[in-house]
């Protein structure tokens, strides 16, 4: 399941998904309150492109829902789920986890939580299981995010990319990584 950042919106997301639903995967790319179409005409976005408090709360509820939806399904075969968010939308990750029962793993591209997020940090820092961080070398803020999750036993991993793009932008900017994340994500949810 892929989580939008509230500048991008689903519609960023659409090559990383078409690529991952080509490569066998079942992809959901749901709008998150705030990072809708509707908001994004009506320009809320371009001058506030940060989920407030309240946002990223309502935000994780949808990604919750989301996960209870498809577990609710008639029988998919889907038995585990990578998470994927960018941006601030990072914030959602711990609470959609939490709502599954699924078997989980975690990538994050160019995180920015909010500066007063000690407890978001604290919560992922503390969960068991994969993740994957994905920043590249300019990306001062997600480079300081990494090092918060990182830590030094190699239980979770940080990939330094070259270059300037951020988010659902960097994968399309290298699509030559989404051959390696596609082959991460399927190692990582056979582990679990």
């Amino acid at each position: 399941m892929i989580l939008p950042d509230p500048k991008e919106g689903r519609g960023a997301w659409g090559a990383l998904a078409e690529s991952l639903w080509a490569g066998g995967f079942h992809v959901l790319v749901p709008d998150l309150r705030g990072t809708a179409q509707s908001v994004m005409q009506r320009g809320v976005r371009r001058d506030r492109a940060r989920f407030t408090q309240s946002e990223a709360a309502n935000a994780g509820l949808d990604a919750e829902a989301a996960l209870r939806y498809l577990g609710g399904l008639p029988d998919t075969g889907i038995r585990a789920v990578a998470l994927i968010a960018s941006g601030n939308a990072v914030m959602t990750v711990p609470g959609a986890r939490r709502a599954s029962s699924w078997r989980s793993s975690r990538i994050l591209i160019s995180p920015s939580p909010d500066k007063d997020s000690e407890s978001w940090t604290e919560a992922m820092r503390s969960e068991v299981g994969d993740l994957l961080v994905i920043v590249t070398s300019h990306d001062l803020n997600g480079i300081d995010v990494a090092a918060t999750l990182i830590p030094e036993d190699g239980s979770k991993e940080c990939w330094m990319i070259e270059g300037t793009d951020r988010g659902p932008g960097l994968l399309v900017a290298r699509s030559d990584l989404v051959g390696p994340l596609s082959r991460w994500i399927r190692a990582s949810l056979s582990s679990l």
